[in-house]
């Protein structure tokens, strides 16, 4: 059961190959490990009562965070250019995110595109999140500058914490300059 103070992280992915799921997969355990509470597909067995689209739908409505991986094939499904009848899991989730974006509150902070290296690249992120902080990840742990930078973003732990206010100083008044003199 995960803490109530801990940040739910719903994880988009799409199924390009065993070793790609295989990383997301290592992703989502490491993330749980460190406390964060992960909805992945891949935890739900056998599948949903409700049906997978609408647990992906409660899901996405439910995590505080929606960590999108993103690779050339996820980005060609959830901008619905993949062929019929193939990705319709990523396809569905892309309608569902693009919704959420369009009508939620400014989302920049909650929609989170990730780049597992090496293998993804920056033109891999689906257009309404290309201007959200993305996530360069090539190891799954608190060394790498990319999950250490995710990690303080799902727990809000900024890496330069503002100071405490001071108090505003009182300055003595400087004098008056004389008026000069009248040339007329």
């Amino acid at each position: 059961m995960a803490d109530p103070k801990s940040p739910s992280a719903f994880i988009s992915y799409s199924h390009d190959s065993d070793d790609h799921a295989g990383r997301v997969l290592a992703l989502a355990n490491v993330l749980c490990d460190d406390g964060i509470d992960v909805i992945l597909d891949r935890y739900v067995h056998p599948a949903p009562e409700e049906g997978w689209p609408r647990w992906m739908e409660q899901n996405l409505d439910e995590a505080k965070f929606v960590l999108m991986v993103c690779t050339e094939t996820y980005r060609r499904r959830v901008m619905g250019r993949e062929e019929p009848g193939e990705g319709l899991g990523v396809r569905w989730e892309g309608s569902l995110i693009y919704n959420r974006i369009y009508h939620d509150k400014p989302s920049g902070s909650r929609f989170i595109p990730i780049l597992l290296l090496p293998g993804s690249a920056p033109g891999h992120i689906p257009n309404p999140v290309q201007g959200h902080t993305c996530y360069r990840i090539t190891t799954f742990d608190l060394t790498d500058p990319g999950y250490e930078a995710l990690y303080r973003h799902l727990t809000d732990q900024p890496a330069t914490p503002k100071p405490d206010l001071g108090s505003i100083k009182k300055l003595p008044p400087k004098p008056r300059p004389e008026p000069s003199p009248d040339p007329r």
